[in-house]
């Protein structure tokens, strides 16, 4: 009976003993489920806070420059060219040659210019010298005659603008309003090229009006003859 009793409170103290563990067990779980489910938000927020995240930079390669030496020039390989530091005094290009060291006799200048350079000027002259007539010898006739040529001699210095050179021989008739009748070229005693005999044709007709005769020279019309000398003076 006596070991019946002591088996009775065995078992007794073992359901106690389960109870306790079991309340235990449902405290503990009470307490540490909700830690756990705390501990892993704060570690997810904790892991969220701290991601890294990678962006690419460009990187500028700055030149690095050396400095240049004052008064230097560098030489390139090709060419025979020089680069020159901008900024800076730089001496003298070397292969440059000395002017003062040269001789002086490679600088002087001829005292002579070659016959084919020097310049001459040529001076262009026209004349109409008077020609005696046999058949009036009045000295009135002598004085209109004079200005005819005066006007003739005007008029082919400004046409005369080549250098040739010759003499026309010309007869022309003016009447006496001084109108002009009729000119010609005497070829016989004309010796001169095509321009010429142009340029006298056109000068007797641009000396046109002539003056009128004098009251004494009671004539209707007069003949005339006339050279044209052209000439070439150094």
């Amino acid at each position: 009976m006596e070991g019946f009793e002591r088996f009775q409170g065995t078992a007794a103290e073992d359901e106690a003993f389960k109870y306790a563990l079991a309340v235990s067990c449902v405290i503990h779980l009470c307490i540490l489920v909700p830690l756990s489910i705390a501990n892993a938000h704060h570690i997810r927020k904790v892991t969220k806070a701290i991601e890294v995240k990678y962006q690419r930079l460009k990187l500028q390669q700055k030149e690095i420059s050396r400095p240049v030496p004052k008064n230097t020039i560098a030489k390139e390989d090709k060419g025979n060219r020089t680069q020159v530091a901008l900024g800076r005094e730089v001496n003298p290009v070397p292969f440059a040659k000395d002017v003062s060291k040269l001789s002086e006799s490679r600088f002087e200048l001829p005292k002579k210019l070659p016959a084919e350079v020097v310049k001459l000027e040529v001076k262009r002259k026209v004349s109409v010298p008077p020609l005696k007539s046999e058949k009036i010898n009045n000295p009135i006739y002598q004085d209109y005659y004079q200005i005819v040529r005066g006007r003739i001699k005007d008029r082919a210095y400004a046409n005369y603008s080549k250098l040739d050179s010759g003499e026309v021989y010309l007869t022309f008739v003016i009447v006496s309003d001084g109108t002009l009748k009729q000119v010609k070229i005497i070829d016989e005693r004309t010796k001169a090229n095509e321009y010429l005999k142009t340029i006298s044709l056109k000068s007797i007709q641009e000396s046109m009006p002539f003056p009128p005769f004098p009251p004494n020279l009671s004539y209707p019309e007069l003949s005339f003859n006339v050279v044209i000398s052209f000439e070439l003076e150094e």
